[in-house]
């Protein structure tokens, strides 16, 4: 998962400085596919929905920075939506857009989503996600405080860090 999301990362940061130096006029911008994005619950609730207290929930976490990428700046979002479809499954919706100003057709915006499983102990949420060939993905842990009612994901990346100017993510409950 973090891998791919550097690679995403990375991959727009290119694209957008490759574009800005090669095209001259502007291309259709397409509206981000909001579809994907979950809103919590997904159907019916399943055996030891109410035992758990992340089932049929939503979370969100917005970060944003401004970096210079050689030489030329660049003002990064990332959004991201963490929805708990029910006791064991769930998906994560990220946005993560690039402005550049000094070369606005540049802009880009990309959307991914990703269904994980996940299993509760204690204050830790351990997500597998699941890849596109039904494979499992190393597990992330993520720490819930009961107290502030966030889930914190430590993303340990010296990448992320660079951009982001922090290594946490931090989701809040929205439903």
């Amino acid at each position: 998962m973090k891998k791919t999301f550097r690679l995403l990362a990375m991959l727009m940061i290119v694209s957008a400085l490759t574009f800005s130096f090669s095209s001259c006029e502007d291309d259709p911008v397409e509206p981000a596919n909001n579809e994907q994005q979950g809103g919590g619950s997904q159907g019916g609730e399943e055996p030891g929905d109410e035992d758990n207290i992340f089932a049929n929930t939503s979370w969100i976490s917005s970060l944003q920075n401004s970096t210079v990428y050689q030489g030329i700046n660049m003002n990064i979002s990332y959004d991201a939506s963490l929805d708990f479809n029910d006791a064991t499954s769930g998906e994560i919706y990220m946005i993560v857009s690039a402005e550049v100003p000094a070369y606005p057709a540049a802009n880009q915006t990309i959307d991914q989503s990703w269904s994980f499983n996940y299993t509760v102990n204690g204050n830790k949420i351990i997500l597998t996600f699941i890849e596109d060939d039904e494979t499992s993905s190393e597990p992330e842990e993520l720490i819930y405080n009961p107290e502030e009612q966030t889930i914190s994901w430590d993303q340990n990346d010296e990448d992320f860090s660079q951009m982001f100017g922090t290594d946490f993510m931090i989701f809040t409950k929205v439903q």
